[in-house]
C-alpha cells in the first residue's frame, strides 16, 4: 500500500515538473542538479540513442552525484526517486525506490566551487517482467521546490536459459509422522526463452539422508510444470522437530542448477520401539490406489495413482497386468513394473480411456504380481456418463419406438376386429341362403 501511494505521489511529482515548464515562477528553482547516475557501475547517459541492456530478476545497482551550485549554502529536505513504468503488474508491485530525505551543506568556504554528494539505491526488476524497451526515470524534489526529471534507456531482456522453482507442495502439508512417508512435487518456470528438455527435480530431507528424483521431459520457454508426486520414507526413529525440505531443479542440459526450501514438522512415533531388539518390523510390501472407483465421460482420459510401499529391508519386484479392459484404452506410466528398494517407495499411474460408444459402470481387474507371484487383485471401477445431448437423443428414440409399438398393437386389434367382422357377416350369409333352399 506504501509502494501504491509512492507511485501516486512521484506521478504527481511528474505532474508538478510539467507545469512548472510553463511558470517557473510558482517554484523555487532548485540549485541541486544530477551530475552523473551509474547503474552497475556503468555510466548512463540522458536520452541516449544506446540503450543499456539488462536482464529481468536482476537488482540495478544505482549510484547517482548530486551537484549543487556555488551559490548555495545548503540544500534541505531533498528526496530521490527512482522508477520504471510499463510493468503489467505494476499496481500491486511498483517498480519504484525513494533515498530517505536528506540536506546538502557546504563543507568550506570557497565561494565559487561547487560541491556534491553520492546517493546511492537498489531497484529490483521482477522475473516476469517482458523484455523490450523501457525508461529509467530518476526524480529529485524537495518540500517546495522545481522537480528535476533524468530519463535514461534500457532494454530489459531475459536469458536463454533460467529456471526457477514457483512452489514446494507437500502432503501432509505440515507435519508428517516419523515413520510415515511424504508426498512431494514441485512447480518449476521457465523463465528463459530457451525451451527445456529432461529437467532434473531432485526433493530432499539432508538432515535425514531421504530424496526422491523425477524428470520433466519437456519445459517450453516462459512456461510452467510440475514434477509428478513422489514420496519420501521418513525413518521410523526420526527425532521429532522442524526439518529443511530442499528442491533442487538442473535445467541447461544439467549444467546449471536452482534451489529452494521449505519447512516440515516431524512428529515422533512410538513405533520406533519397535525396530529395536528384540523386534523386528514385519517385511511387506502395501500397495496403496487413493480411489478404486472414479467417474468419467466417453473418450475423457482418467487415471488411478498407485504407490508401491516396500516395508522390508530388501528389494522386491513389483508388477501390474490388467484383465476386462475391452472397453478402454489401459496404460501404465513409467512402466508396469517397479523394483522397490527396501523401506522405498515407487509412485505410478495407470492412465484409462473409456471408449466413445461405452456407457455405465465398467468393472475390471489390476492383478499385483510380488515376485513374479500373484500377490493381490484389485477391482477397479470406472463409471461412464454420457453427455446430456446423447442422452436427449436416447430418450427421445426411446420415445419414438413406444410410440410405433403402441401403433403397431393398435393396428394388429383393428385388423383382428376386422377380420371378426367379416367373418360374422360371411357366417350370416351363408345361414340365409341354406334357409332359402330349404324353402323350395
Amino acid at each position: 500500500m506504501v509502494r501504491k501511494q509512492l507511485s501516486i505521489l512521484v506521478i504527481g511529482m511528474l505532474m508538478v515538473s510539467l507545469m512548472a515548464n510553463f511558470s517557473l515562477a510558482i517554484y523555487e528553482p532548485l540549485s541541486v542538479s544530477i551530475d552523473k547516475t551509474l547503474l552497475d557501475g556503468k555510466e548512463l547517459s540522458e536520452y541516449g540513442s544506446e540503450r543499456l541492456v539488462v536482464t529481468r530478476g536482476d537488482t540495478l545497482e544505482l549510484e547517482i552525484k548530486l551537484r549543487v551550485s556555488p551559490q548555495t549554502a545548503k540544500v534541505e529536505d531533498l528526496q530521490v526517486i527512482a522508477m520504471i513504468t510499463g510493468y503489467e503488474h505494476s499496481e500491486t508491485n511498483p517498480l519504484i525506490e525513494s533515498s530517505d530525505v536528506f540536506d546538502i551543506e557546504k563543507d568550506g568556504d570557497e565561494e565559487y566551487v561547487s560541491y556534491t554528494k553520492w546517493e546511492e539505491m537498489e531497484l529490483k526488476l521482477p522475473e516476469d517482467m517482458e523484455s523490450g524497451n523501457y525508461k529509467l526515470r530518476i526524480i529529485m524534489s524537495n518540500k517546495d521546490g522545481h522537480t528535476s526529471v533524468d530519463e535514461y534507456n534500457l532494454n530489459i531482456d531475459c536469458v536463454g536459459s533460467k529456471v526457477s522453482i514457483a512452489d514446494i507442495m507437500l502432503s501432509p502439508h505440515n507435519n508428517v509422522q516419523a515413520g510415515n512417508y511424504l508426498i512431494g512435487m514441485v512447480r518449476v518456470r521457465n523463465e528463459g526463452e530457451k525451451d527445456e528438455d529432461n529437467v532434473k527435480v531432485v526433493l530432499e530431507i539432508p538432515e535425514l539422508g531421504v530424496q526422491a528424483v523425477d524428470y520433466i521431459d519437456e519445459l517450453e520457454g516462459l512456461d510452467s510444470a510440475s514434477s509428478e508426486e513422489v514420496a519420501m520414507k521418513i525413518p521410523v526413529c526420526t527425532e521429532e522437530g522442524d526439518y529443511e525440505v530442499k528442491a533442487t531443479v538442473y535445467f541447461d542440459d544439467l549444467y546449471q542448477s536452482t534451489t529452494a526450501s521449505r519447512k516440515i514438522t516431524i512428529i515422533e512415533s512410538d513405533a520406533c520401539e519397535l525396530t529395536k531388539e528384540p523386534y523386528k518390523t514385519p517385511e511387506k510390501t502395501i500397495i496403496s490406489i487413493a480411489s478404486q472407483e472414479i467417474s468419467a465421460k466417453a473418450g475423457e482420459k482418467v487415471y488411478f495413482p498407485i504407490t508401491v510401499v516396500n516395508s522390508g529391508t530388501t528389494a522386491t519386484t513389483v508388477s501390474f497386468e490388467i484383465q476386462g479392459n475391452d472397453w478402454a484404452e489401459m496404460e501404465f506410466k513409467p512402466s508396469n513394473m517397479l523394483i522397490v528398494d527396501g523401506e522405498e517407495s515407487e509412485v505410478l499411474t495407470l492412465y484409462v480411456t473409456p471408449k466413445e460408444d461405452v456407457e455405465g459402470s465398467n468393472m475390471f481387474s489390476l492383478n499385483v504380481k510380488k515376485n513374479g507371484e500373484l500377490a493381490k487383485q484389485v477391482p477397479l471401477t470406472v463409471n461412464i456418463e454420457k453427455d446430456e445431448e446423447e442422452n436427449k437423443g436416447i430418450t427421445d428414440g426411446a420415445d419414438l419406438r413406444i410410440i410405433l409399438e403402441v401403433a403397431i398393437v393398435v393396428l394388429v386389434i383393428i385388423l383382428v376386429i376386422i377380420g371378426l367382422v367379416l367373418a360374422f357377416r360371411k357366417m350370416k350369409g351363408s345361414e340365409e341362403e341354406d334357409e332359402t333352399q330349404t324353402y323350395y
